[in-house]
């Protein structure tokens, strides 16, 4: 494969090369960059860069007025089976279960429980409580994937002197939060306003959830609320 270097290279190759699809209003002046590579066969690994647009105009009203999330009855693959700290673009027990859900409802967003009933993951995301008490909670890193996103909040809470914790909790536990929000590369902090149609009670976004997506645009230098509010109205 390539080094580290050439990876960076290829990378900004794409950025370039898509520079004026880039800057349509479609697009909105910024797009996702993924790599992706396979074992291949004889001859040898295959590697796909690709540039894709981000929804910017479908989630905005989220960050508003927040995500609805569903628990599916299909349960998440269990580590026994298949590492989750693998970063592998083999999502098939994820889509089934995001497929189960917005066969329902199709606005809701999949959180998946483990096969103890613990709360997991989603399709592409991580997910988070916070407690009446003011706690932040998320699923151990050996049942879900370490997202980059749920580590930057993970730090963010430390800086912030908010309690949290990696661990066990279950569908009760999440009913009776205060707050609940999704993690991901581009979602960053994406409030969350129900639970397989309970309304939490710490608002939308409520404060804790606030005052983490403020830390986490300080950390990547840039409003990233905003940029999702910015196109409620384009």
């Amino acid at each position: 494969l390539y080094s580290d270097e050439e990876w960076i290279a290829l990378a900004e190759e794409c950025v370039e090369r898509n520079a004026e699809i880039r800057n349509t209003p479609e697009w909105g002046g910024d797009h996702w960059v993924s790599v992706r590579a396979s074992p291949g066969g004889c001859n040898g690994p295959t590697t796909v860069i690709e540039a894709q647009p981000i929804p910017w105009k479908a989630r905005a009203s989220l960050y508003r007025d927040g995500a609805k999330v569903a628990f599916p009855s299909i349960r998440r693959t269990p580590p026994e089976c298949l590492p989750p700290r693998a970063k592998l673009h083999q999502y098939v027990n994820q889509i089934l279960g995001d497929m189960e859900v917005k066969g329902s409802d199709p606005e809701a967003w999949s959180v998946m429980l483990d096969t103890r009933g613990c709360v997991a993951e989603g399709k592409s995301y991580n997910f988070f409580i916070v407690t009446k008490d003011g706690e932040i909670k998320t699923a151990r890193p050996n049942f879900v994937l370490e997202g980059v996103a749920r580590m930057t909040v993970l730090e963010c809470a430390e800086s912030l002197n908010i309690p949290a914790y990696e661990c066990d909790y279950d569908a009760y536990d999440a009913y009776e939060a205060s707050e609940a929000f999704i993690t991901a590369t581009s979602l960053c902090v994406l409030p969350v306003r129900s639970i397989n149609g309970r309304q939490l009670s710490g608002g939308v976004p409520g404060p804790v959830t606030q005052k983490l997506q403020a830390a986490y645009s300080d950390v990547a230098g840039i409003d990233l609320v905003n940029q999702y509010l910015k196109h409620l109205d384009a």
